[in-house]
């Protein structure tokens, strides 16, 4: 979903660590968001898709937002230090029979990247005895790339790119709609996918502590969420984010 400039955030996120969780709850609902230039940025000036649904959501329901890498959301839902993430699915967390999540707002997709002078890759199979780059953070189901691949973990998408375009991996793998945003920073592109091979499929949603605030929060979620699409306005802002 997807990264990592938390130079912003640094003074929130140290509030969020050092607050006491029954503090957290006291005051507001914290959301954890993953930072991404083009979906769900933390800079004024790069405002994406994600960033407009949050604003329509907290007209109807109000939250704080905190931009953190996927990982460090992850580590701090599981220990309470925070409410909630997003995007995020609720087959991805650590035991999610302790947490609840909204309906579905959008679908992430994982695609595999090649070079555009190598064969797109059509199964996992094809990736034997290749170099692949993964982002940290980021769960694909219940894939296994095999033992025969070399793993390569990076923090953003751009960083795969620029070590595709370097012949130092042979391939990537990157969520739509993750992937518009880094794409719109490459004059010339010089890879290429499959659209048709999706390595793994997942809902967006919000993902919370189950706790009985948060469930009240959950449904006031899935009410704004609904009345956006019946309205279209959810078609319309997402829009920007397809690939």
């Amino acid at each position: 979903m997807i990264q990592y400039k938390n130079i912003v955030v640094m003074p929130l996120l140290f509030c969020i660590q050092n607050l006491p969780t029954q503090a957290l709850a006291e005051h507001f609902i914290s959301v954890g968001a993953s930072d991404s230039d083009f979906l769900l940025s933390s800079s004024p000036n790069k405002k994406g898709p994600y960033n407009d649904l949050m604003d329509q959501i907290k007209k109807k329901t109000p939250f704080e937002l905190f931009y953190l890498p996927p990982a460090r959301s992850a580590k701090l839902l599981a220990t309470k230090r925070i409410d909630c993430l997003i995007p995020g699915n609720i087959n991805q967390v650590e035991h999610p029979e302790q947490h609840v999540a909204s309906i579905s707002f959008n679908y992430a997709r994982a695609h595999v990247f090649t070079n555009k002078n190598s064969p797109t890759i059509q199964s996992l199979a094809a990736l034997d005895g290749k170099t692949l780059a993964t982002r940290r953070g980021y769960h694909y189901g219940d894939k296994s790339f095999g033992t025969n691949i070399k793993s390569v973990k990076v923090n953003t998408i751009k960083q795969s790119i620029l070590m595709l375009e370097k012949g130092r991996i042979d391939a990537f793998v990157a969520y739509s709609p993750d992937i518009l945003g880094a794409l719109k920073d490459f004059n010339s592109i010089s890879f290429h996918y499959d659209k048709n091979f999706i390595i793994h499929q997942q809902s967006e949603q919000f993902v919370c502590q189950k706790t009985e605030r948060n469930k009240q929060f959950i449904k006031e979620l899935n009410k704004a969420i609904t009345e956006l699409k019946s309205s279209g306005e959810l078609d319309l802002i997402l829009k920007k984010a397809d690939l």
